[in-house]
């Protein structure tokens, strides 16, 4: 069986996250791909694997088509927030694995599907109660503000630009 882990997480989590799925698939053959910054921490417990960097060389699109060349029987991406994006999460999607799993910051696991949104949706509505208010209220200002807020204050201006007198010629 291969099998890949994205290891997403942050340091001592990722690490905890690594053990366990190794000595829950001793036998798989596992490629792990791992945060520059978590390198060292992790290289103990990834011996026998092959570590790979989470950051594609040369194109998105070219680490996307090796991920999907490599033909993984199951990719397990670690689902636990952090305020930094991570597109390793849709990368593991991408992948073409027969299975894709989650494991979210309490060690649940759950099988992601594109065609099955309430598998991460939860996660995300998850996440987001776990928000501060302000955060929640700032994103909630910015996305009314390039929405909505455009198109009130393009509306606002329309009486001024009638106004607008011809240069004489």
């Amino acid at each position: 069986m291969k099998a890949a882990m994205m290891l997403t997480a942050e340091g001592h989590d990722a690490l905890a996250l690594a053990r366990r799925l190794r000595d829950g698939l001793p036998d798989a053959e596992w490629t792990a791909f791992v945060r520059d910054d978590d390198r060292e921490l992790l290289l103990p417990a990834l011996h026998g694997c092959r570590v790979r960097s989470d950051k594609p060389s040369g194109s998105k699109v070219r680490f996307l088509r090796s991920l999907r060349a490599e033909r993984f029987d199951a990719t397990f991406v670690s689902w636990s927030g952090g305020d930094r994006p991570q597109p390793l999460r849709i990368a593991a999607l991408l992948a073409g694995a027969k299975d894709c799993v989650a494991i979210d910051e309490s060690g649940r696991t759950f099988s992601v599907r594109w065609w099955a949104p309430w598998t991460y949706a939860e996660h995300a509505v998850r996440r987001l109660a776990q928000m501060r208010v302000l955060r929640a209220l700032r994103f909630c200002a910015s996305l009314y503000r390039a929405t909505v807020g455009r198109v009130v204050r393009a509306l606002t201006l329309l009486p001024e630009l009638t106004r607008i007198e011809r240069l004489p010629r």
